[in-house]
């Protein structure tokens, strides 16, 4: 019924917009970040790039398709995307995979999402064959038939890392037909042994599928990994 669907427009009240407070540094980047974009990896909210630069970051974008080494960097950001479809090219440039591995051992911060999470694997399953990956994460990733996780997300924080406060809560995205398996097994994640999962992981799943259905955010030294995409006006901190 439009007339009806036209009478419940008209009576929405104006929208009070607030403009977001943008502090823009004036002196040069205090930071470099290693940004992987490329066909790749080529998931990424515009604005979360803008956000670090605003922060004072120099943002050094790398094509893992192409270039066999990483620069001098502070950090290291592995957006999403679809590195399913380049295993092939991402396999077989060893050199980036090693550049990308001893730089995880050297204490940068690394903050992979998604197609991030399946680069820093041991090793990915797809369409019957097995392609050896970063080997930073303890497992390996396999691919399913439908989506694992699809939709919106919702997160609690477990607990207070460099990344995230405890009990923060967080609202992102997922898309990903991959699921987390132990390398060399069908094992599921949640068995992995040594650190306890209150210290392995940095969200429970309020809504939606994460790792495996209960937790998201993989914590390593440096490093965190999840299947969430997080919008940094959505969560601040």
């Amino acid at each position: 019924d439009m007339k009806a669907i036209q009478s419940i427009f008209k009576q929405a009240t104006p929208l009070e917009i607030f403009p977001k407070k943008v502090s823009t540094l004036s002196h040069k980047p205090s930071v470099r970040i290693g940004v992987f974009h490329d066909s790749a990896f080529c998931f990424y909210y515009p604005e979360n790039l803008e956000d670090l630069r605003n922060k004072g970051a120099e943002l050094v974008f790398v094509n893992a398709l192409q270039e066999n080494y990483l620069p001098d960097l502070d950090g290291l950001y592995i957006g999403g995307g679809f590195p399913e479809s380049f295993f092939e090219e991402l396999s077989a440039n060893r050199k980036l995979l090693s550049e990308v591995q001893e730089r995880v051992r050297s204490g940068i911060p690394v903050y992979a999402e998604c197609g991030g999470l399946i680069y820093l694997c041991e090793s990915a399953h797809y369409k019957g064959k097995k392609y050896p990956l970063a080997g930073v994460l303890p497992f390996d990733i396999g691919f399913q038939q439908k989506p694992v996780g699809y939709g919106y997300l919702s997160l609690k924080s477990r607990c207070r890392s460099k990344w995230f406060n405890e009990n923060a809560l967080v609202k992102a995205h997922e898309f990903h037909y991959s699921k987390p398996i132990l390398a060399g097994d069908s094992k599921p994640i949640s068995k992995l042994a040594g650190t306890s999962p209150r210290e392995r992981y940095q969200f429970n799943v309020v809504r939606g599928y994460g790792i495996d259905g209960k937790q998201d955010g993989f914590l390593q030294h440096n490093l965190f990994a999840s299947f969430a995409h997080l919008h940094a006006s959505a969560n601040p901190q």
